[in-house]
């Protein structure tokens, strides 16, 4: 019997995910590096624009996004303040944004495995699948909630948030997918083996 398509577009699609992923794990484990930079940018721009001065609907806006707001006992907010209140992370936030790069690369790698196990495989395949999409959705259930208790800028943590949420709505669309499609191939005992079964006139 010939390896149906659907398991072809579901391979091709968790390699994607997983891949994309890992790439994104991967910035995650360098996110302290990748802050330093930026503030070292931010300093650049508040030294190229201490004379610009911004209008009170401009600095409304920033306040409301970094959720800084003036105190009349204090000199003037400028738009450096803001930014650098918008990007600001807690060490201890940085930390486990860290370890959720190493666990994630892990999850990321093995579900990107599975993926290619339905292009090339037969046995075990959707067993290996299932485990790999729940253990993707708890590993997001886990981000999700440390998240939430992050003491950052609310924007920031909506963009942490929706980004984590949008996994989950992949894995949940390719759960669905397995969940009615004809799985029969994959239950056929074939002493043969995985191989040559693509060669099988179906």
């Amino acid at each position: 019997m010939k390896r149906p398509g659907w398991a072809t577009t579901v391979g091709v699609m968790m390699i994607l995910f997983g891949g994309c992923g890992a790439s994104q794990d991967f910035k995650q484990i360098f996110t302290e590096e990748l802050m330093e930079f930026q503030n070292d940018m931010i300093v650049e721009i508040e030294t190229n624009t201490d004379e610009i001065e911004m209008d009170s609907t401009e600095l409304a806006v920033l306040e409301k996004l970094s959720g800084m707001e003036q105190d009349s006992l204090e000199s003037p907010l400028t738009a450096a303040d803001h930014m650098k209140n918008l990007t600001h992370i807690p060490e201890s936030d940085l930390a486990k944004l860290k370890l959720h790069g190493y666990i994630g690369m892990v999850v990321s790698i093995l579900y990107a495995l599975a993926g290619l196990l339905f292009i090339i495989r037969k046995k075990h395949v959707l067993t290996f699948a299932y485990s790999m999409l729940v253990i993707s959705l708890l590993f997001i259930a886990y981000q999700y909630l440390d998240i939430s208790k992050f003491g950052v800028a609310k924007i920031l943590k909506i963009g942490l948030e929706f980004s984590i949420l949008f996994g989950g709505l992949l894995d949940i669309i390719l759960l669905i997918i397995l969940a009615f499609v004809d799985k029969t191939f994959f239950k056929e005992n074939i002493d043969t083996g995985d191989y040559y079964d693509s060669l099988d006139p179906a």
